[in-house]
C-alpha cells in the first residue's frame, strides 16, 4: 500500500506517518506544489490531505487530483464547519478525520480503506469476467461493485 501524507505541521506528519500500517510506503510532504509534484509522479492508494496547506484551503484542490487519480483520499481537518467537509467531499474525498486525531479514528478510516478498496479489486475482477457491451447492466454491475 503506497500512503501520501499532505500536512503542513512537521508534528502532525511524524504522529501520521508513525501510525501507518508498517507495510505501507509512506511518502509525506509540507506544501502545496510538492504535494502536486508527488501526485504527478508517484502512485498511490491513499492520500491523506490536510485542508489548511500554508493556512489556505488548498487541500481541497489536491482533494480533487487525488480523486481524478482514483486514489482514496482523506480530508484532514480541524475545521468542523459542515461546508468545508462538504465541499471536500463534493470534490471527491472518500473520509475525513478531525484533528486531534485519534488512534480510533484513524483505525476506522484504515479499515474502510480497506473494504473499499477489497470492493474495487472484486468489481474489476467481476467486469474483467463478464463482458457485456449493455450500458444497463453495465450500470448494474457498477452499483454491485
Amino acid at each position: 500500500m503506497n500512503i501520501l501524507i499532505v500536512d503542513d505541521d512537521p508534528l502532525w506528519l511524524f504522529n501520521l506517518r508513525t501510525r501507518m500500517p508498517s507495510s505501507a510506503k509512506v511518502l509525506e510532504c509540507r506544501s502545496f506544489a510538492a504535494a502536486k509534484r508527488l501526485l504527478e509522479n508517484h502512485h498511490f492508494d491513499l492520500a491523506l490531505i490536510d485542508l489548511d496547506i500554508e493556512g489556505r484551503l488548498d487541500g481541497l484542490e489536491l482533494v480533487q487530483m487525488a480523486n481524478d487519480l482514483g486514489l482514496y483520499s482523506v480530508i484532514l481537518t480541524s475545521h468542523e464547519e459542515d461546508e468545508v467537509i462538504g465541499e471536500g467531499y463534493k470534490r471527491g474525498a472518500k473520509d475525513f478525520i478531525n484533528k486531534p486525531l485519534s488512534d480510533e479514528a484513524l483505525t476506522k478510516v484504515l479499515n474502510r480503506f480497506q473494504t473499499f478498496q477489497n470492493q474495487s479489486n472484486q468489481f474489476s475482477a467481476i467486469s474483467k469476467r463478464f463482458i457485456t457491451e449493455d450500458e444497463d447492466t453495465k450500470e448494474i454491475l457498477r452499483k454491485l461493485g
